[in-house]
Formats: C-alpha cells, sequence, structure tokens
C-alpha cells in the first residue's frame, strides 16, 4: 500500500539507508572510523540526491539516461577517492612509497593476501618498483581524466584506475 501510495522513491530510499548507516558510524566509533565507511556514506548521501530517481516506485521505469548533472559529483568522489589515495601516499613521507619500495612488504603483509600474491611477491624487485611508480601516475594525475569534458578521456580513466 505505502509503495503504490507514491510515498517511497529511490532517492528517499537511499538518503534513509544512509542515514541509518551514518547513525551507525556515529556509534561505532572507533569500529567506523576507516576511509570506506566515509566513502559509503558520501556514495549514499550523492546517489540519494542527485542520482537516483526521484519518482514513485509504482511506475517502476526502466532505467533511463540520467542528466549529466547528477553523474558529475558521483564522477567527483571518484576522483577524490583515487587522488587523496595518491596524495596521502606522497605526503606521508613514508620511505617504502619514497623508495618505491611499498610493493616489496605489501604482497607478504596484507591481511586477506589473494591466491597470487606469493607469485608476485617472488617478482623481481624493478618489477614491484614499477608497480608503485604505475600506482602514483594512476592515482595522482590520471585521476583528472575523470573529471574530463571528454567521454573517451573520462572511459579512458576510468578503465586505469
Amino acid at each position: 500500500p505505502i509503495i503504490q501510495s507514491g510515498i517511497v522513491q529511490h532517492g528517499l530510499l537511499f538518503l534513509a539507508v544512509t542515514s541509518i548507516y551514518h547513525f551507525l558510524v556515529v556509534l561505532g566509533t572507533n569500529f567506523y572510523t576507516f576511509q570506506w565507511d566515509i566513502l559509503l556514506i558520501e556514495t549514499g548521501f550523492l546517489t540519494g540526491i542527485c542520482f537516483a530517481p526521484w519518482r514513485s516506485l509504482a511506475i517502476l521505469p526502466e532505467f533511463e539516461h540520467q542528466a549529466a548533472v547528477g553523474s558529475w559529483p558521483i564522477r567527483f568522489l571518484l576522483f577524490k577517492l583515487m587522488f587523496m589515495s595518491g596524495v596521502v601516499k606522497v605526503q606521508a613521507n613514508c620511505p617504502t612509497w619514497q623508495n618505491l619500495t611499498a610493493l616489496e612488504f605489501h604482497f607478504a603483509t596484507q591481511c586477506l593476501p589473494g591466491p597470487l600474491a606469493w607469485y608476485v611477491h617472488q617478482l623481481p624487485p624493478l618489477m614491484l618498483r614499477l608497480g608503485v611508480a604505475a600506482t602514483f601516475v594512476i592515482e595522482i594525475p590520471a585521476a583528472f581524466l575523470l573529471l574530463s569534458p571528454s567521454v573517451t578521456m573520462r572511459v579512458a580513466g576510468a578503465w586505469m584506475q
């Protein structure tokens, strides 16, 4: 009955779920202070405000191409995530990032190693250092491609990420 009345909308649902999650983050303090928790709140808020269709669920329309204005905040959020991920590595003044040796430790110390982690860890140090350099290129200058007015450049930036 509530859904068919037209009161409940996609955007309203996103905002409600995001508000509940924000409430958990505030209450959880130390358990919810990671980068991905804030990212989930920002994504849910932006989706609810800018991207989710603000129409009744009773209509259940097929997916329509969203207005370009609605997708820009989501693009900027992805840009911010990637750019800040790269900048924090530079600003940390950590010798492993400065000397491009971070991947020499990463595969041996990650919490949940993938099935190929041991094999990648055995690669020559030069290959691992090139991987760290590629990380810097992808996360800092290539992140700007996500904000390009050209669709082709944005797609290239998304593939690089």
